[in-house]
């Protein structure tokens, strides 16, 4: 991590398996990987960028990725 810090001082480090756990599905990785690289690069706020990512999934997997541990 310190040498990609080095070349990206904006780096994040994160435990998104973990992340994903506590989610209560493995599945949520991805969300919580796009919602890592989606806060802070996109022009949309935390809220703008949850719904458009909640809504491009099925509804079965919503409750799942609206769990706090979910996002960054």
């Amino acid at each position: 991590m310190a040498d990609i810090g080095s070349l990206a001082a904006g780096a994040l480090s994160l435990d998104a398996v973990e992340l994903s756990h506590q989610a209560g599905d493995a599945q949520a990785l991805n969300m919580v990987m796009m919602g890592a690289l989606g806060v802070g690069l996109m022009p949309l706020s935390a809220a703008e960028l949850e719904e458009e990512m909640i809504g491009s999934l099925p509804v079965r997997f919503a409750d799942t990725n609206r769990r706090p541990s979910a996002w960054v």
